[in-house]
């Protein structure tokens, strides 16, 4: 493991335990005059989580965030003046514990009690190691509390950020996530195939039919891609054979966009839904964001990214195209070619990292502004340089043209799947998550 799990739980413990406190006058201070230090240390904890726990694929990781999300925003929001539960809101969900009249609560312990709870939840066969460090991080801020805000102020928000985490996660269970029907490819000329080198099954082709969070994001058809052909003067051959020839030409520039986007799962990696995790991480750290600004950002980045991938996913297996490995050798003849990073087992269109990082960004910029530049240091730990971008939509039409120059998808699926993103992200801002 590129990290000692203990040196992670240490120092997000270090963190917890440094906070600066508040005085507390026992009148309910609001979520906002809180410090973001409960969420952006779960969150932390939670990307180890998805690096580290087996059985669950790298589209699935995207619910999982947005399932911690929803629950982090439920267990804060009555201390957020101006806002409100999206219970009844998000499809399906009903409405969900509210506070007894009168009482005062913490925030952050609501937060770090909902956080755990879901954790607990969520990552059922996680090692014992990450159980621990759940376990851990939950004890070392509720020690942190007991300096700021009473016994019994603590006991009461604990347990109603324990209700909210059972009611989102109950909700959650009847998503459709778990569909496990048969799957056989369609076989035709032109579409999708097993790639090599793996030749694995198709991953998660039923994932397109889970309900999303937001009802209006059933199904955002991106529209049908570029007709396969095989005549040297049609689109999509042009398309294959721009794939194959940036292969030779591909600039130290280009390999590192398409390494920096790579995101392949494991151990050393986040996938594409934890590197926006990773993102608004780092940025709500720079600004010293609240409590409040930290789980509406959360929810809103995930249940976007969360929908684009079910949407993503209706796109994939609904047009079944063929992957540019497949295509080059095919159609040009070039029978050994391998991309530069390895072909996920899924179908070409929409491009799936493309749809989810302009629903991401599509959310950030809401909150943050459309002309928000950031340093996105998420694999230094890998010796990547930092990359900078203007913008959030400038960091997702990087990470759309990155599959390019790793040679893994299409131009046009990555420019359908950013506008494809863009009108989910929109969807989901159309939540009333003010009053």
């Amino acid at each position: 493991m590129f990290v000692r799990l203990s040196s992670i739980v240490l120092g997000l413990i270090a963190l917890v335990l440094t906070a600066s406190a508040r005085p507390s006058d026992h009148t309910a201070p609001p979520t906002k005059t809180f410090g973001a230090d409960v969420p952006l240390s779960w969150m932390r904890l939670q990307l180890h989580l998805t690096r580290t726990t087996p059985g669950i694929s790298s589209i699935g990781h995207s619910r999982l965030y947005a399932i911690t999300a929803v629950a982090l925003y439920e267990a804060v929001v009555p201390g957020m003046s101006g806002y409100q539960s999206l219970g009844k809101q998000l499809n399906g969900m009903p409405e969900l514990p509210n506070p007894r009249p009168g009482v005062t609560l913490h925030w952050p312990a609501s937060a770090n009690a909902a956080l755990a709870a879901v954790f607990r939840a969520l990552y059922p066969n996680t090692p014992a190691a990450n159980r621990q460090a759940i376990d851990s991080l939950e004890m070392a801020h509720e020690q942190g509390f007991r300096q700021i805000a009473s016994a019994d102020e603590i006991s009461r928000s604990a347990a109603f950020g324990r209700s909210i985490a059972t009611a989102v996660v109950d909700w959650a269970k009847s998503d459709g996530s778990n569909d496990a029907k048969a799957y056989t490819p369609p076989v035709g000329r032109g579409l999708w195939e097993p790639t090599p080198p793996a030749y694995g099954k198709a991953v998660e082709p039923n994932w397109g039919n889970n309900r999303p969070f937001v009802a209006a994001n059933a199904y955002v058809d991106p529209g049908p891609p570029f007709p396969f052909s095989t005549d040297s003067s049609s689109p999509f051959y042009a398309a294959t054979k721009e794939i194959y020839e940036v292969s030779l030409t591909r600039t130290p520039e280009q390999t590192a966009i398409a390494d920096f986007w790579n995101d392949l799962p494991d151990e050393k990696n986040y996938t594409s839904n934890g590197h926006w995790v990773s993102i608004l991480t780092q940025v709500l750290t720079q600004e010293k964001s609240s409590l409040a600004q930290a789980a509406e950002a959360y929810a809103k980045m995930s249940i976007a990214f969360s929908d684009a991938c079910v949407s993503s996913w209706k796109s994939k297996y609904k047009y079944n195209v063929v992957r540019p490995v497949t295509a080059v050798r095919q159609i040009l003849g070039y029978a050994d070619w391998l991309p530069h990073i390895p072909t996920p087992a899924h179908p070409e269109y929409s491009a799936a990292h493309a749809t989810l990082s302009a629903a991401a960004a599509t959310a950030l910029s809401d909150v943050f502004g459309e002309n928000y530049a950031f340093t996105d240091h998420s694999y230094e730990h890998l010796g990547m340089r930092p990359r900078l971008y203007a913008s959030f939509l400038d960091a997702a039409r990087e990470a759309a043209v990155s599959r390019v120059y790793g040679g893994i998808h299409y131009r046009f699926s990555g420019e359908a799947g950013l506008k494809q993103g863009q009108a989910v992200a929109q969807n989901v801002l159309a939540l009333r998550f003010r009053k």
